[in-house]
């Protein structure tokens, strides 16, 4: 007989609620919601059943699906290490990953106001890009800059 899931506290639960509606907003799901309230206010606003499930996912196509599912199973899984977000954001930004900059930020808007990841992220993404484009500028001076 499987194991039964473990059971989320309160909080876990909010955060794991978050994560799918930011993972709905991420690939603009909402501005094309039946849903007039998820289109005024530009945020998933329905919740149902018992899993918690946003309303607008039976309105996807099977690509969107599992493109949304990809999303979400990725933002859980970096949700419980957020110092190993940052370096993998900082990858992602130096090789143009999409999909992974969509997860940093899905996990990032998932924080409370104030939190740390708020103004980390962005830092970071200036950093490496700032690095990358300093060492792009020395293979074009072929390393003889006077910096």
């Amino acid at each position: 007989m499987p194991n039964p899931a473990p059971k989320q506290t309160a909080a876990e639960q909010r955060q794991d609620d978050t994560l799918r509606r930011n993972t709905l907003e991420m690939i603009g799901i909402p501005l094309g919601c039946p849903y007039s309230a998820c289109r005024r206010h530009r945020r998933c606003g329905f919740v149902t059943g018992a899993d918690r499930t946003p309303a607008c996912l039976v309105h996807l196509s099977p690509e969107a699906r599992a493109l949304h599912d990809r999303l979400l199973a990725a933002a859980r899984k970096r949700a419980t290490d957020l110092h190993g977000l940052i370096t993998a954001h900082v990858r992602a930004t130096v090789a143009g990953d999409v999909q992974a900059l969509a997860v940093s930020e899905i996990v990032r808007l998932a924080q409370p106001r104030g939190h740390w990841l708020h103004a980390s992220l962005p830092f970071w993404s200036n950093f490496a890009l700032s690095v990358q484009a300093r060492r792009q500028d020395q293979k074009k001076d072929g390393g003889n800059s006077n910096v």
